[in-house]
């Protein structure tokens, strides 16, 4: 039996993380030979239910504001468990301490996987001292950890020092979905936007994400605006939660936006939310892939994304990448708005994106997956 370490889950989270470290849970624990145990420093019940199918032991952790305290209790928990591999999913490098831990621990195999290309910070001050932080501690990371992985190679770049990813210890992994739960239903479209009080002649935009600066929700706000002056029958459904929350709430009360925008908050049905949307816009400053976009692709929904996110994400002929400027975004809107939507028309490409690609996991476990 192999013992793996899992860091970090966050309790009713729809990050690309949450979802990639899911799956990678749902497939290991299918197979045999394999133990999976978590830790978090954000334990919910949504987290534990979510975690129940997969029999993974959950520890929490202290949060990273109080790195000592995180560090001792996850040598404690290694230390208790004697795991064959630990396995650190991170956007920062500073975000150290379970490779720290594992090293300590002389924990044979130490992976850590880098999902982001930059700071999601906003203030600017703040921003500057966490990528300072991100270079100064890639060096704990290469003095501790023996396989370096990233959701792309802008991610690898970010987090971890040159002789590392350029090593033969660096891989890409890439995000996967179950193609199967994102395929387009028309029942389910027209349940959803009954629903939500949406009529067939409303177009809707779509995302999904965290509300935090890297994903920029704020700039389809004032898109939405300006698209509002040409076609007043425009909506926009807002999926997830964030610290900006109430900041784009209050946006949209002042600018008389509310009968056009839908928050729906935390929701564990993404891939059937997708189905009542008519185009979806993914406008990131920041982003080490883009799993969101996978899933609207294989939705078969008009995709837009920023020039920020990395060209891995394309995967259909439906997908444009524009820079951030808004009128080049309303013209793109209002020339797919009368799109019909059709069943997903992918690239050959995509299918290294489906679940069925769990061959590449072997570059965490250490040997091939049976």
């Amino acid at each position: 039996m192999k013992r793996i370490l899992v860091g970090y889950l966050t309790n009713g989270n729809n990050s690309g993380i949450n979802k990639y470290l899911f799956n990678f849970i749902k497939q290991i624990s299918s197979k045999k030979d394999y133990e999976i145990d978590v830790i978090s420093s954000d334990v919910g019940d949504i987290l534990k239910e979510n975690l129940k199918d997969y029999k993974c032991k959950l520890y929490e952790i202290p949060k990273l504001k109080h790195p000592y305290k995180r560090y001792k209790a996850i040598c404690k928990i290694i230390k208790d468990n004697k795991y064959d591999v630990v396995y650190s999913n991170i956007s920062e490098s500073f975000n150290c301490c379970t490779v720290l831990a594992a090293h300590k621990n002389k924990v044979k195999r130490i992976v850590v996987h880098s999902h982001a290309t930059g700071s999601s910070e906003e203030n600017t001050f703040k921003r500057f001292i966490r990528v300072t932080l991100n270079k100064l501690f890639r060096i704990a990371l290469h003095n501790s950890a023996n396989v370096f992985v990233a959701c792309s190679k802008e991610a690898g770049k970010w987090l971890f020092l040159k002789k590392d990813y350029k090593s033969k210890k660096f891989h890409v992994i890439n995000n996967t979905i179950d193609f199967n739960e994102y395929t387009f239903d028309e029942k389910k479209r027209e349940k959803i936007r009954k629903d939500l009080n949406i009529s067939n002649n409303d177009v809707v935009l779509g995302n999904v994400g965290n509300f935090e600066y890297s994903k920029n929700q704020m700039f389809i706000l004032q898109t939405l605006k300006e698209l509002l002056k040409r076609n007043n029958n425009y909506k926009f459904i807002l999926v997830g939660d964030g610290r900006l929350k109430d900041e784009f709430k209050e946006y949209v009360k002042n600018e008389g936006l509310t009968k056009n925008v839908i928050f729906t908050g935390i929701i564990t049905n993404v891939n059937e939310i997708l189905n009542a949307m008519d185009i979806f816009v993914f406008p990131s400053v920041i982003e080490g892939f883009g799993i969101v976009a996978l899933e609207s692709q294989v939705n078969g929904l008009p995709t837009i994304i920023s020039d920020k996110v990395p060209n891995k994400v394309i995967i259909s002929k439906n997908i444009y990448q524009l820079p951030l400027e808004m009128s080049d975004w309303c013209d793109m809107i209002s020339d797919l708005s009368s799109y019909k939507r059709t069943k997903a028309k992918l690239l050959d490409n995509a299918y290294q994106y489906d679940n069925s690609n769990i061959e590449q996991f072997k570059y965490i476990i250490g040997d091939d997956i049976k």
